[in-house]
């Protein structure tokens, strides 16, 4: 946490969040005294978190997994997902050295890779990326 205080985009950022702190939602409803809201930036958390995808599929299959390969992410709850993304949870086991910071799910079907992480066992992505093995560079891993 020092370290992250200490980089020069982080006042940066906490303004650009500060800036959407709101006691008022959109539609126009006061929120209770203590509640605040915040818009999220949807476009640079889903940036992130194919990277981390990515870092995990070269951990775990040692071949690197072109960003373009991505055809879907979402930021999941686990209750009203597709079946699409609940065969990655039933068809794979739970990785994470530890689950209760990072954990993860990795199913491939034919060309389609299914990655499911949890961070913080409160937030989940769901990810299919869609690569031929041809496609996914193997890389040497020493």
């Amino acid at each position: 946490m020092k370290r992250r205080c200490e980089k020069p985009q982080t006042p940066a950022m906490l303004r650009n969040i500060h800036k959407t702190m709101s006691e008022v939602t959109e539609g126009g409803i006061h929120l209770p005294s203590g509640v605040i809201q915040f818009k999220v930036d949807e476009p640079r958390i889903q940036r992130v978190a194919i990277k981390i995808v990515r870092g995990l599929h070269f951990i775990e299959l040692g071949r690197f997994l072109p960003r373009e390969s991505c055809v879907d992410i979402r930021w999941c709850d686990g209750e009203e997902e597709t079946e699409f993304y609940q065969l990655s949870w039933q068809g794979s086991p739970l990785k994470g050295e530890y689950p209760e910071v990072l954990s993860y799910r990795y199913l491939a079907f034919e060309d389609l890779h299914l990655w499911t992480f949890v961070l913080w066992q409160a937030v989940m992505f769901c990810f299919a990326f869609r690569c031929s093995n041809e496609n996914a560079l193997a890389v040497e891993i020493a």
